[in-house]
């Protein structure tokens, strides 16, 4: 995948050969992954007329090197976010998981023009921790209050992240997955990220998984009605459905749904 630079931080792209749409897409990736998490959906973007972007978030793939990944806040983390937009203008976002929560910090900014959110943690006022997480979650509670990296054990991973998925394929993928920020994850956790969507107009929508257990199907709809979202669910796919088998029926209703919302023609 072509890699480029914006400032100091690291981003693929993807470039159509004869653009169709007036603005690009951006996919932001989710804790303890990276742009790879797009690989396949970039050059499927592109084939579509889009000029497709996958930013790596600071602390990995030697993007915006920080002393310690484990304290990085979601606040610099959007900060990134804002940085890609500098250098894109006007864009859809789409916001996987941790990046869909990113997603909605920045959703204010004019350049914002639509936005989806895929399997999303969703901000302050809107419970998301299940109860297959709940049960997880103190072997991981001296990482987050001491702002350590931590990544989930592969036991964890399997039972949560990858619940759906074919062992073949949580093979492939659990060792792709990172040491990320204990501090951005007890923010989400304690759900301390406010988004005030009374200053957000952009068109939106809200993507949930049906076995997702990580930001479970019953969140999605509180989600929706948050930003008066239009909303699709697929069923039998968990919270890594951007790199599950199928991956490109949700890839593909997506940039649907953002064409219609870009196409200078569209209503």
């Amino acid at each position: 995948m072509p890699i480029e630079s914006v400032g100091d931080l690291v981003v693929e792209r993807s470039t159509p050969r004869r653009p169709a749409w007036p603005v690009p897409v951006v996919f932001v990736h989710g804790l303890w992954g990276g742009a790879w998490l797009f690989d396949d959906w970039l050059p499927f973007a592109s084939d579509r007329g889009w000029d497709a972007w996958a930013p790596n978030l600071r602390g990995r793939a030697g993007s915006r090197p920080v002393p310690d990944l484990g304290k990085v806040t979601m606040q610099e983390f959007a900060h990134d976010l804002l940085d890609v937009l500098d250098a894109t203008g006007p864009a859809v976002l789409v916001g996987y998981s941790m990046g869909g929560l990113l997603t909605q910090m920045v959703a204010s900014d004019p350049r914002v023009r639509a936005f989806a959110l895929l399997c999303s943690v969703p901000p302050r006022g809107i419970v998301a921790l299940s109860p297959a997480v709940a049960r997880r979650t103190p072997r991981y509670v001296r990482a987050l209050f001491g702002g350590r990296r931590f990544g989930p054990t592969r036991r964890d991973a399997d039972d949560t992240l990858m619940n759906a998925m074919a062992p073949t394929d949580r093979d492939r993928w659990f060792p792709r997955l990172i040491a990320d920020s204990g501090t951005a994850a007890r923010q989400m956790a304690l759900g301390a990220i406010s988004v005030d969507a009374a200053g957000i107009s952009s068109p939106s929508l809200v993507v949930s998984a049906s076995v997702d257990r990580i930001s479970p199907p019953s969140v999605q709809p509180k989600l929706a009605s948050r930003y008066g979202s239009e909303r699709l669910e697929f069923p039998g796919h968990d919270h890594l459905i951007a790199i599950e088998t199928g991956w490109e029926a949700t890839a593909g209703a997506i940039l649907d749904w953002a064409a219609d919302r870009v196409d200078p023609g569209a209503d």
